[in-house]
């Protein structure tokens, strides 16, 4: 087998199955954030609305 891939001297395959564990940490926070708000997402048009 060949060499290890790196990019700016950091391997990265650590790096790739970090990033989406971290994405999918992410939005399951904000999932549960959501349910303990349970806030309705504004409209967009409801939301450029001046008041």
């Amino acid at each position: 087998m060949g060499g290890r891939v790196r990019a700016a001297g950091h391997a990265v395959h650590p790096i790739l199955i970090v990033f989406p564990l971290g994405l999918l940490t992410t939005a399951v926070g904000f999932v549960r954030l959501h349910l303990i708000t349970d806030r309705a997402h504004p409209d967009a048009a409801g939301s450029l609305r001046a008041a």
